[in-house]
């Protein structure tokens, strides 16, 4: 599972509004192509190897497949996260969060106490409220957060599908360990040649 969902630090699994895309990779089979390959294999229909033209044809797949791969690797969350980032506490004041994200120009911080990550604050939720409440009042107590080991591409997707502009990014341990936002998958798309 790459991507969970944090509500008040616990942790669970998160699901796709809309199925992503991804590569397809040689020998797997859609959900629909296993369905049709068992329907045949219950019909008792012959399924032909690939022999001539047609093994010659899968190599050629797994060598352009192979040129793809060494031209665009994967990348992961932990490429392309900031870290180590900067975090409030659910008891502190909006005042102390606004302070942070002026000086250091971030849109939004997570929020932590003693169970790890338990929501996140923006600037959107700081316009129109006094700066002495507590941040525990106005965070967003349930954030997707994406596994270090998650592609980019699909941080990209959930990000997008869900209109969020930063992803906490944690460990195995599901502990905190940087942030992505929409401008580091911007400035990775820009560097790369």
């Amino acid at each position: 599972m790459s991507f969970l969902v944090s509500l008040q630090g616990r942790f669970s699994p998160y699901v796709y509004r809309v199925a992503p895309t991804f590569e397809a990779t040689p020998g797997t089979l859609s959900a629909q192509e296993g369905q049709f390959a068992e329907e045949l294999q219950r019909l008792q229909v012959p399924v032909e190897k690939p022999t001539g033209r047609k093994s010659a044809s899968v190599k050629a797949y797994r060598h352009q497949e192979k040129i793809h791969q060494d031209l665009h690797p994967k990348v992961y969350a932990r490429d392309i996260m900031s870290a180590p980032l900067f975090t409030v506490t659910s008891e502190q004041m909006l005042h102390h969060a606004s302070e942070i994200m002026l000086r250091m120009g971030f849109r939004q911080l997570p929020v932590v106490d003693q169970q790890g990550l338990v929501g996140m604050i923006s600037e959107r939720e700081m316009l129109h409220v006094e700066s002495d409440k507590k941040i525990s009042l106005m965070m967003k107590p349930q954030v997707i957060v994406a596994l270090e080991s998650t592609r980019i591409q699909e941080i990209a997707h959930v990000m997008l599908d869900e209109r969020i502009n930063a992803l906490p990014i944690v460990n195995f341990k599901h502990e905190l360990a940087g942030i992505i936002t929409m401008s580091d998958i911007l400035k990775y798309v820009m560097n790369l040649q």
